[in-house]
């Protein structure tokens, strides 16, 4: 539920952002995203998987929006769209339940540290792209912490040994 409201909250704030610049294609994905997460709280029963259809969708006009914009640096088309293919193949792996579904959230890591990076270091990333990217980043540092927490409860339980048994 927790993930939930940050990600809402993340939401509306990509959407509020994405009204202060020109152009529609990252107000598609700004308010698509946003739609996404608001038809959780009002559909329910229905809302998590529709929430599902629409980021998939929303990851995919991501990816394109990076190979189609030229107007960005190559780190920043870099991050966006292995950020968009990653969550493409991270669904793709976890709704059909094949293996490698959790080794895929390592994937996560690289986008989002090249994100921070020209965030920061260079200060080159456009505020247009902050308005979605700043959902996925939350998604993906939600997912990173998933995973972190899944290895960090597996090394706490204690180990048994299986050899007296054979």
């Amino acid at each position: 539920m927790v993930f939930y409201i940050i990600s809402s909250i993340a939401a509306v704030t990509g959407a509020v952002l994405s009204f202060r610049h020109q152009g529609v294609f990252h107000k598609i994905i700004s308010w698509g995203l946003f739609g996404s997460f608001i038809s959780v709280w009002l559909i329910p029963g229905m809302g998590i998987p529709i929430c599902i259809g629409v980021l998939l969708l929303m990851a995919l006009l991501t990816t394109q929006y990076a190979l189609l914009m030229w107007n960005i640096g190559i780190p920043e088309r870099i991050s966006i769209a292995t950020l968009g293919l990653a969550f493409i193949i991270a669904f793709i792996f976890r709704i059909q339940h094949w293996s490698g579904a959790l080794a895929l959230h390592y994937v996560l890591m690289a986008p989002v540290l090249l994100y921070l990076y020209c965030l920061f270091r260079r200060r080159s990333i456009h505020t247009k792209e902050f308005s979605f990217m700043l959902v996925w980043m939350v998604l993906s540092l939600y997912e990173l912490a998933v995973l972190f927490s899944l290895i960090w409860y597996r090394q706490m339980l204690p180990t048994t040994h299986l050899s007296h048994t054979l």
